[in-house]
């Protein structure tokens, strides 16, 4: 009778024990099934909502559920031979279903999704805490290189990061839209199957050497993923990642470095069941056999008496249960109550908080790093009605390699789409656009699986230009001159060349000139314009080629009313005196230098400017036209002209009106700025390439 008594005592005792411990159940996990899926959807949305404030993105906009890419998918699971079909999906759900079809299927799968950054046992970072006898094989691969790199000695894995690359390499140089969707579908499901490991590195038991799953020689299931409940993903996702952590993601330039990063946190800050060691009531080593790991350790942990758990607290200030060590039997075979400690239901959900925003924000940096970088350019000949331009590959260390996109090019036209279509190869452009009347704004853009890319809007008309007090060199020709050596493999004289690069654009000149104030720094003391500040062009020809060049500008001068209180200096010849004074604009004096590195010499040619100037306008017109042939005969300019633009002040005091004396110039400084700004064209078309 005794002995049914204290049963009765101890079960009564355990309900609200076990209220809070583990209930194994295989319906709730990072099972493939569900779990998988509903990360990778959380990641794809994260993505998306973050994208427009990525700098890398600007141009870019994602509409994954836009398009149907038709590709295999599989269908109904299996150990051994799932079924596979083709299907239709969009990018957004072949990334959610790679998530599921990581594991499929789901015998090797479970051998081969486990990596051990430590590599504790010899160095292997592939799973040893396997029962060899009952094992079905042993694919000696660690969960990172399967999923980027893929093969082992049992079989070939056509889902990897290096091969998605490959299919969104080919995508993009495919001009046929078939042809091109087919390999975008396989991109998006590598991309989830990468995703499905991202998550794996931050389940415990996948990073700690710690077989589970139930499959031959793997043992039992772990509780942190029979515990894990899928509606955890959306609960936690929008939490934020530890801020150290999400520093790594952010800065990463590879995939790999992500999902690496991801293993090394959760491998160093959580138990797996039977990973637990350190001292508690006693000491615990690991219980499947294996090496401990040197973090954490129980007695580094804070330990909460009342509810008998090991906790930590993270950067990101949550404060996460590890594990419990609340005795079963409440103190009949153990003292105090506490025994061997083990990860309960509560404590699973706990850890769920940080890592859930971990692995989110993980996954979203690996998106970003599979997406390549382009950035698109177009242009307008007004006098040719065409429209020309580039799509240039970024290279990042995903893709170093130039990629020559091939396929169509649409465009917005006053931001309506347009039925002007170009087909680009090799990266470039050109379609005739007759309709075009020169007063649209034109944007140039691609797309592919729902993700469309954007050029800069381009102006038909003339482009808007700002004075800048220096240039930039640049070789790039879609703006200005600039220069470049190079050993050309077609010549066999092992000299480098020198060329000329020149703008080859309709005739528009754009970004000559870069900022906008002209103006005298407060207090200088300076005595002549000259020292007080300059507005620098530099305008190229080719050589033997007539210049036409115009420059308009567009002024304000402040102050320009009457200063009352201006004071005055009389030097040697009495007190200061207090004068009424205004200042005028008069217009710019140019100068022309030769630009050629070798010798830079001032060039004096009345003829070679026409100036108008219109006051009531606040415009003033520089225009320079010459024939290199004529005015340098013999010596012609080929780096181009500088033009040196000086502002022209004139001080009334009194009734008189003239030069600004030095004490009138140290008041203007003070209280003067003159703002302008430019437009500028060539007249004449300019060749690119000139060999000298």
């Amino acid at each position: 009778m005794k002995k049914w008594i204290a049963l009765f005592m101890v079960i009564t005792l355990l309900t609200p024990i076990y209220s809070g411990a583990l209930t194994p159940s295989t319906a709730l996990g990072y099972d493939n099934k569900t779990a998988h899926r509903e990360f990778n959807r959380a990641i794809v949305d994260k993505f998306v909502e973050r994208s427009a404030r990525l700098p890398e993105f600007q141009s870019y906009f994602f509409s994954l559920d836009s398009v149907d890419l038709k590709g295999p998918v599989i269908t109904k699971s299996g150990w051994w031979d799932p079924t596979t079909e083709e299907k239709e999906l969009t990018a957004r759900e072949w990334i959610i279903e790679g998530g599921y079809t990581a594991d499929e299927p789901e015998v090797p799968a479970a051998y081969r999704h486990f990596y051990d950054p430590l590599g504790l046992n010899n160095g292997k970072k592939y799973l040893t805490d396997i029962n060899r006898a009952l094992a079905v094989f042993n694919p000696e691969v660690d969960a990172i290189f399967w999923h980027f790199y893929g093969n082992d000695p049992n079989g070939i894995n056509e889902w990897t990061w290096e091969n998605g690359k490959k299919y969104i390499i080919n995508a993009l140089q495919s001009a046929d839209e078939a042809t091109r969707n087919g390999y975008l579908a396989r991109a998006f499901r590598c991309l989830g199957e990468v995703l499905h490991n991202t998550a794996d590195m931050g389940c415990p038991p996948h990073v700690r050497n710690d077989a589970h799953g139930g499959y031959p020689g793997l043992g039992g299931s772990d509780p942190y993923e029979s515990g894990f409940n899928p509606a955890w993903v959306n609960k936690y996702a929008g939490g934020a990642c530890d801020p150290n952590l999400k520093s790594l993601f952010t800065g990463a330039t590879t995939a790999i470095e992500i999902n690496k990063a991801m293993a090394e946190f959760t491998n160093e800050y959580f138990f797996s069941q039977d990973t637990i060691s350190g001292t508690g009531v006693e000491t615990y080593t690991s219980r499947n056999g294996m090496k401990d790991y040197p973090s954490p350790k129980l007695e580094k942990l804070e330990y909460e008496d009342d509810s008998f758990n090991y906790v930590y607290t993270f950067p990101s200030g949550r404060k996460v249960q590890l594990c419990n060590d609340q005795s079963v039997f409440l103190g009949y075979i153990t003292r105090n109550f506490r025994a061997a400690p083990r990860v309960t239901l509560r404590n699973v959900e706990s850890q769920a908080t940080e890592l859930v925003p971990a692995i989110v924000e993980a996954g979203v940096n690996v998106m970003r790093n599979f997406i390549p970088r382009f950035e698109i350019t177009v242009r307008f000949d007004p006098e040719q009605k065409e429209l020309s331009g580039e799509i240039k590959h970024i290279p990042t260390d995903e893709y170093p390699n130039t990629i020559n996109y091939s396929g169509p090019v649409k465009f917005l036209v006053n931001n309506r789409v347009s039925k002007i279509e170009a087909q680009a190869s090799g990266g470039k452009f050109s379609v005739k656009a007759p309709d075009l009347k020169g007063s649209e704004k034109v944007v140039a853009y691609i797309s592919f699986g729902g993700i469309q890319i954007r050029s800069p809007e381009a102006d038909t008309a003339m482009a808007e230009i700002t004075f800048s007090t220096e240039w930039s060199e640049t070789t790039d020709p879609e703006r200005f001159h600039g220069y470049t050596e190079f050993d050309s493999p077609d010549d066999k004289d092992d000299e480098p060349e020198h060329y000329e690069l020149w703008y080859t654009g309709p005739k528009v000149v754009t970004n000559l000139f870069l900022s906008g104030t002209i103006r005298g720094p407060a207090g200088t003391g300076v005595k002549t314009m000259e020292e007080w500040g300059k507005c620098a062009a530099t305008v190229y020809c080719v050589k033997n080629k007539e210049l036409d060049v115009e420059l308009k500008l567009s002024y304000s001068v402040e102050p320009s009313e009457w200063v009352w209180d201006a004071k005055v200096l009389d030097y040697g010849r009495g007190a200061p005196t207090y004068d009424a004074l205004q200042f005028t604009f008069e217009g710019f004096r140019y100068e022309l230098t030769d630009n050629r590195p070798e010798e830079k010499k001032k060039i004096e040619l009345p003829d070679i400017a026409v100036v108008s100037f219109d006051k009531a306008k606040r415009e003033y017109t520089i225009r320079f036209k010459f024939d290199p042939k004529f005015h340098f005969e013999g010596d012609p300019i080929t780096e181009g002209l500088h033009i040196y633009l000086y502002p022209i002040i004139s001080c009334i005091s009194g009734t008189t009106q003239g030069p600004c004396s030095k004490p009138q110039w140290d008041r203007f400084n003070e209280r003067g700025d003159i703002v302008a700004t430019a437009s500028a064209r060539y007249v004449v078309d300019i060749d690119f390439w000139e060999d000298y």
